[in-house]
């Protein structure tokens, strides 16, 4: 599912060192991932432009990282357990 997906993204870009070339391609890959689910979850969108922001701007972004980690992981068993 979706939200699974998302999920176990943010916790390999939460783990890839900033320097990773595949750090990239790993933010890109959550950022589509993710903007999907915008459709049905404001939340998850709105997560995921406070942590584009902060990317950007390369401040911390792992408060804003952990709270997007943290919403998909609600999601993913929310749904999962709907679909149950």
């Amino acid at each position: 599912n979706t939200a699974r997906e998302a999920h176990r993204l943010c916790r390999a870009l939460a783990s890839a060192p900033r320097e990773s070339p595949d750090r990239a391609r790993t933010a890109h890959k959550l950022i589509q991932t993710t903007k999907s689910l915008g459709v049905r979850d404001s939340q998850a969108l709105n997560l995921l432009k406070r942590w584009v922001r902060a990317e950007r701007s390369a401040r911390d972004t792992g408060s804003a990282l952990e709270s997007l980690e943290s919403h998909l992981e609600h999601l993913a068993a929310r749904l999962e357990a709907a679909l149950n």
